[in-house]
């Protein structure tokens, strides 16, 4: 996974939880290098190509193509990381988190691998 940390422990994540989790900036939806909240960046327009295309490689863009009567079924935990700053950061799993987003069950939770508390990195 990464040499900052040395271990992580599953949990289990509501969308309430997750929705407060950062997205890495590479996926800023309008490719401005923003770190945001994951449920500011599923509300967020899309970026849009030169040709005027959604950029499909945008988990959420990806997640339209599946017909929303399709269960969620997680196969891999997503993965939380920590951004220099402390926030935590979803660092794996975009399309599989956009898919649980969209799940109609409020109750619904999702697996996560996250860091130990006693193995976060620490800024030098």
């Amino acid at each position: 996974m990464n040499n900052w940390y040395k271990s992580f422990r599953c949990e289990s994540w509501t969308k309430s939880r997750l929705a407060r989790v950062h997205t890495l900036p590479i996926i800023d939806p309008l490719g401005q290098g923003r770190s945001l909240a994951f449920l500011p960046y599923l509300a967020h327009p899309r970026r849009r190509l030169p040709n005027g295309q959604l950029e499909i490689r945008d988990a959420a863009v990806a997640a339209d193509a599946v017909p929303i009567n399709i269960p969620f079924v997680q196969q891999e935990p997503l993965v939380i990381g920590h951004w220099d700053d402390g926030k935590l950061v979803l660092w794996e799993g975009n399309f599989r988190a956009v898919l649980f987003a969209r799940t109609a069950d409020p109750k619904a939770e999702v697996l996560v691998w996250v860091p130990h508390d006693d193995s976060w990195p620490v800024k030098s």
